[in-house]
Parts: C-alpha cells; sequence; structure tokens
C-alpha cells in the first residue's frame, strides 16, 4: 500500500491486521487517475476499470502530471484496486489522486 492505494491483497492483509471483518465500511471514495505510455494502453485500464464496476473515463493528463502519453484515466476508487498492477500488460505510468483543493498527489509510480 502506497498512501492510501492498495490491491485486495494487501486490503485483505490490512483487514486481518487491524482485525476489521471483510465487510466493514471502507474510506470514502476517491478520484483517481492512472497515465500510460500510449492511448492504447490508458483504453485497455479504462475497460479493466469497468469489468469491475469502477466507474472510469478517458481525459487529457493533468497540467501538473508528466506523462509520455497526453491521455489519462480517471477512475472513482471506493477502498481498494481489486486487482494488481505488477500484473497488467498495460501497466500505469503513475496514478494521483485529486486532493479537495484540486490538485494532484502522485500516489504509485511505475519507477518506485
Amino acid at each position: 500500500m502506497i498512501n492510501g492505494i492498495m490491491t485486495q491483497n494487501n486490503m485483505n492483509l490490512r483487514n486481518a491486521q487491524a482485525g476489521m471483518m471483510t465487510g466493514a465500511k471502507e474510506t470514502a471514495s476517491r478520484v483517481c487517475v492512472a497515465t500510460f505510455s500510449t492511448t492504447s494502453d490508458a483504453s485497455a485500464f479504462k475497460k479493466l476499470c469497468e469489468m469491475y464496476w469502477i466507474p472510469a473515463r478517458l481525459m487529457p493528463v493533468p497540467v501538473s502530471l508528466n506523462s509520455d502519453c497526453s491521455t489519462c484515466v480517471e477512475f472513482e476508487l471506493n477502498g481498494c484496486i481489486p486487482f494488481s498492477l505488477a500484473s497488467l500488460p498495460e501497466k500505469p505510468e503513475q496514478i494521483a489522486e485529486k486532493m479537495a483543493d484540486g490538485t494532484w498527489v502522485q500516489e504509485w509510480h511505475s519507477k518506485n
């Protein structure tokens, strides 16, 4: 887990460590973006999000974030990402969360 972004396995571990039940209420939803090297990778990630019922849309990369491609995926996150980022054929370059003041904070980067 990095600053609240976690995979399903990390979520299960966190719940077990905290002694929480699996069905416990998660944190409020957050708006995040994932940037990619190519537009086709961004489109594939959007489709994957939709398969997991995660609201997602393609949009231009926010000016404050750097990316090899000008298209990113904005998605709403409730708790955790239900798939492993490492196993994706279309790996994101980074994932950033939108703060209340409209700024973006990088939560995960592929080079970390």
